[in-house]
């Protein structure tokens, strides 16, 4: 559309104003002219400019006499309207955004990889088993983006609204290759959603008879499954793993992190713990946490926001349901003034019944502890350290690792420390079995690395994911990107087995002899571990779940650290029969903070069968993380637990941007799982 010399590219805006309900709607009209408006000065028009297209389109008719076009503009601007992105807006009135793969200032050309999804499309038109490798690689995202138009709009200058848009290519996928249609059926079934139905019609019967004469007069053999799974990846890697269109987010800076010390949580045997606790030090432990306890002043209720119920019922038993005897000692011990004498010839009764109560009460404590849940870490002392190849700031011990981990196209790591503090990466080689050793802190030699930890074409085999993600996040501001757990792995696989690192290695692997270190043996044992157990996971459909896991790990592993936040460090920790438990303590925050609000997803299906909470998180961050969006945003999960994820971000921005994203997610998942679909983000 022209107006004094000056373009514009809206079509979008030109067809949703074709809409009889947008006119006759006050509040539809209003909101309307505000994103049009909006959108307009966006573009550096003049206001007289963008009163000129107002007005063109109907829309000044409520502008008060004596008012300047000007300040009815102004007025118009500083409305409480909220803008929202063109994309954002127009996906309410078509959800494929169809008009947005035509538009000119969308960044991305849909049709770029036209050609090559033409091939995929002939190969699998003629050969069925080809389809199945694109159905697989559809599951991460669409293949087919392309789309067709008819033919005055393709060779026209773009500012008119076309005839027609179709995403062709992925209708006749979905609806000859894999529906069997016969291709009169599927011209047949095209209507007016894709604009004039004879425009439409006949930009489906030109394409497929296109299609159809390079059929019979195919010169180059079809596509192998290689070739397709080749052309897949680079498709992915352009529009991501996603199912909107255009690519939505916004671009910051890049937020600063402080590089801290993770604190090591040091594991010890019961029996020497059991040495320090005396019925003294019992005693004293509990009176001091009395006297802690009544100093405090009493807190707002709404300051505690994240209490788990069943905890605060549990401690609320275990206080009514003391035994009689330890009463008993605990009274005998703080009240000696008050005590009855006792007969000699008593003395060594009682003396026996206190020496066995205290004997009890250790066992419960020494009980108590082994259940605390705690951070894994391992530590490797000196003389194992001395054995490992060291790769310092040398470029040939860099080039000479790189060159193995190149060959075996995988990274086997984990993070150990030293008795000093020191914090390592260690990564086995399987092709030359050799072991390398990089200090964190190494900048040149974790330069080489990194290119491979986000590299999503390198997977990274680790224990836990969490250390590994924290520490690579905190030091470089890198997010790995395709790191698989054999903790997540082997929990998945087989709930009802007790989830320890060395019974997923010996149950997987087999158990071997070794005579060197326990954690560098499982290490050397992960690229075969992974081998054999994708083989049980794709059998038992459950790859889909195990990537969606992994990828909450990374963000669980970047928000491990929340001592900025909070005084405790460990969101993640793991029981000692290798359950993962999550922090779910009170939660208190300042201003200072940020923004911290609690997110909550609430699904039901249409039998009134309750979604699982879990399922909807992971599912919602896996779109987030998969997406690409860690890149541009990072929320931080303070707390987690039954009644929702407890998050943290940095300003109004990245709130916005989280409630526009996990909202469309939302939507999109339930349509997925064909649920109803309740979220709620409250800020605290």
């Amino acid at each position: 559309m022209e107006n004094d010399n000056i373009k514009y590219y809206g079509l979008c805006f030109e067809w949703i104003l074709s809409r009889k309900d947008i006119m006759t709607d006050p509040e539809k009209k209003k909101r309307y002219k505000y994103q049009f408006a909006t959108f307009l000065k966006k573009q550096n028009l003049s206001f007289e400019a963008i009163y000129s297209f107002l007005m063109l389109k109907g829309l000044t008719d409520d502008k008060p006499e004596g008012m300047s076009n000007k300040e009815y503009l102004h007025k118009l601007f500083d409305s409480e309207i909220k803008y929202e992105d063109c994309y954002y807006y127009y996906s309410e009135f078509d959800k494929n955004k169809t008009m947005c793969r035509v538009c000119q200032h969308c960044k991305m050309d849909t049709n770029m990889f036209a050609k090559e999804e033409k091939e995929i499309l002939l190969s699998c038109m003629m050969r069925s088993t080809l389809a199945e490798v694109v159905v697989e690689n559809e599951k991460n995202g669409p293949i087919f983006n392309s789309v067709i138009t008819d033919g005055f709009f393709k060779n026209s200058d773009k500012t008119c609204i076309p005839a027609c848009i179709m995403l062709l290519p992925r209708m006749i996928f979905n609806d000859i290759v894999i529906g069997k249609k016969s291709d009169e059926e599927f011209i047949n079934s095209i209507d007016n959603k894709y604009g004039d139905v004879n425009a439409a019609r006949k930009c489906a019967k030109d394409y497929l008879n296109m299609l159809n004469v390079e059929k019979s007069q195919l010169t180059k053999p079809l596509l192998t499954k290689a070739k397709i799974n080749s052309y897949c990846k680079r498709i992915h890697e352009e529009f991501g793993e996603k199912m909107e269109f255009p690519p939505m987010g916004i671009v910051k800076k890049k937020r600063k992190h402080p590089v801290e010390q993770i604190s090591l949580l040091d594991t010890f045997p019961a029996v020497k713990e059991a040495e320090k606790i005396t019925e003294a030090n019992i005693l004293r432990v509990k009176n001091e946490e009395k006297q802690k306890k009544n100093l405090e002043p009493k807190k707002e209720i709404n300051t505690q926001v994240a209490y788990n119920e069943e905890s605060v019922t549990t401690q609320k038993n275990d206080k009514k349901n003391i035994p009689d005897n330890q009463n008993q000692v605990k009274k005998e011990v703080e009240t000696p003034e008050i005590q009855k004498p006792v007969l000699k010839n008593n003395e060594e009764k009682v003396s026996e019944n206190v020496q066995e109560t205290i004997e009890e009460k250790t066992k419960k404590e020494i009980k108590k502890i082994n259940n605390v849940p705690f951070l894994m870490t391992r530590v490797l002392d000196d003389n194992v350290l001395d054995n490992l190849i060291k790769v310092n700031g040398d470029e040939a011990d860099i080039e000479q690792m790189e060159n193995e981990i190149v060959n075996d196209a995988y990274v086997c790591c984990d993070i150990f420390y030293s008795l000093k503090g020191t914090e390592f990466l260690v990564i086995y080689v399987e092709c030359s079995k050799k072991y390398y050793c990089v200090e964190m802190n190494n900048k040149e030699a974790m330069k080489t690395l990194l290119r491979y930890f986000k590299n999503d074409n390198v997977e990274i085999y680790t224990s836990l994911p969490w250390l590994l993600c924290r520490s690579i996040y905190a030091k470089y501001d890198v997010i790995v990107t395709n790191v698989l757990s054999v903790y997540r792995f082997f929990s998945i696989l087989y709930p009802d087995k007790k989830m320890l690192l060395s019974n997923a290695i010996e149950d997987i692997c087999g158990s071997k002899d070794n005579s060197g270190n326990i954690d560098l043996f499982y290490l050397s044992r992960y690229a075969e571990f992974f081998q054999k157990a994708k083989i049980d996971a794709y059998e038992k459909d459950l790859m889909a779940i195990i990537k969606e896991t992994s990828n909450t790990d990374i963000l669980y592993g970047i928000s491990m650290d929340c001592n900025t936040i909070t005084n405790n460090n460990s969101l993640v920790k793991l029981s000692p029969e290798g359950k993962i438990s999550y922090d779910d303590e009170p939660l208190e925050t300042s201003s200072k903070d940020g923004i911290c609000f609690r997110l909550n997803f609430n699904a039901k299906s249409s039998n009134n069968t309750k979604i699982t909470p879990s399922t909807v998180y992971r599912m919602v961050l896996n779109d987030y993380i998969t997406d690409g969006r860690l890149k541009k945003c990072v929320p931080y999960i303070l707390r987690i637990n039954e009644t929702g994820y407890y998050i943290r971000v940095e300003n109004e921005d990245e709130y916005d941007y989280l409630y526009d994203i996990f909202s469309f997610y939302g939507r999109r998942i339930s349509l997925k799982l064909n649920v109803k679909m309740q979220m709620r983000m409250n800020r605290f």
